[in-house]
């Protein structure tokens, strides 16, 4: 038994409209030489359709906007569009997702302000993706919903986010805007179905180190004689103190008659901690500084 293979090129036209799958059979029909057909005469092939047929949602602003965190309520609107195949009736689902890394009290404040039927969010957060409650102190109701298209309806909606004032300081926080799909075979765009929403931070959130005015009133040693003594410097961290930091002290020796060996050290302060004591121990040979 010998074997032939028929080879058949497909050629892909780039078209603005969707398509159905289509179905092409190839035929057998006839053979030469005293050969004769068998039965297995027919075989299909099979083209999906070029994309959905109820078309895509998607956004057409920047996947990335970033905002000065503002001192006023500040509105931003969102634009998306149905495009692409128009067949049939789709419901789109939008969630605001937020996926800051820290925290502080006055987190971003979304809220909504669709003007069309069965517009809504499903908004996840603050830092986590666990669903919204409708009562909370970060985010206004309406916290869920959806908007529908009609069939062979296009066009844009527009979503209006109130982004609120920032509070005393405030970290740098960022929302995802997604979109899903409630019912139908309308898709998401992936390449544009989704927003980031940067807003930046306002203040130190991370807080200010500094001495306290105890650690900074003059002092006078007498140089040990029979040993090291001890001197305490006290460091604060005030307004912010969200996430962990690194503090490097760093002392020099100013006066030959002071025997202190410059010295850098480095000390991390951990999330809400707010305040060090350095211990200087000073010798002969120079010193030694320690966290406490």
């Amino acid at each position: 038994m010998s074997k032939d293979v028929i080879k058949f090129t497909f050629n892909s036209e780039i078209v603005s409209r969707s398509e159905f799958a289509e179905v092409f059979e190839v035929l057998l029909v006839g053979a030469t030489d005293g050969a004769v057909l068998g039965s297995q005469q027919v075989a299909r092939v099979t083209i999906a359709k070029s994309d959905s047929l109820s078309g895509v949602v998607r956004f057409l602003n920047q996947s990335l906007v970033t905002l000065v965190n503002p001192d006023s309520t500040l509105k931003l609107s969102l634009v998306l569009e149905r495009a692409g195949g128009l067949v049939g009736d789709a419901t789109v689902r939008g969630a605001a997702v937020n996926f800051q890394k820290s925290f502080l009290r006055g987190h971003r404040l979304i809220q909504t302000g669709f003007t069309l039927r069965q517009v809504a969010w499903i908004l996840l957060g603050p830092n986590s993706k666990e669903v919204l409650p409708p009562l909370n102190k970060d985010i206004r109701e309406p916290v869920n919903g959806s908007f529908f298209f009609s069939d062979g309806e296009e066009g844009t909606r527009v979503i209006e986010l109130q982004i609120l004032p920032h509070g005393e300081v405030e970290v740098e926080e960022a929302f995802v805007v997604e979109l899903s799909i409630l019912s139908g075979a309308l898709d998401v765009d992936p390449r544009a179905g989704s927003v980031t929403l940067k807003i930046e931070k306002f203040g130190d959130p991370n807080g200010i180190v500094q001495f306290t005015e105890d650690a900074l009133r003059e002092r006078v040693y007498n140089e040990a004689t029979d040993g090291p003594f001890n001197i305490s410097l006290s460091v604060t961290r005030r307004e912010g103190v969200v996430g962990n930091i690194t503090v490097r002290f760093h002392s020099d020796a100013f006066y030959s008659l002071v025997k202190l060996i410059p010295l850098r050290v480095r000390a991390v302060m951990e999330n809400l901690e707010t305040s060090w004591n350095f211990k200087t121990v000073i010798s002969r040979p120079g010193k030694l500084m320690e966290k406490t």
